[in-house]
């Protein structure tokens, strides 16, 4: 299977926002497109998704 990395402008997000990424990566879930995370990457202002 294809794997990409996704580079985008990543505002500020509240804690429980970002835990819920977290979980959702952690656990294996795709996301409403049908996308399973594998890691996120975040800088200031910036993230990359893989």
């Amino acid at each position: 299977m294809p794997k990409f990395i996704d580079h985008h402008p990543m505002p500020a997000m509240p804690p429980a926002m970002a835990k819920q990424i977290a979980d959702q990566i952690k656990a294996g879930k795709a996301d409403r497109f049908g996308v399973k995370g594998l890691n996120v990457f975040a800088g200031t202002g910036e993230a990359w998704c893989l």
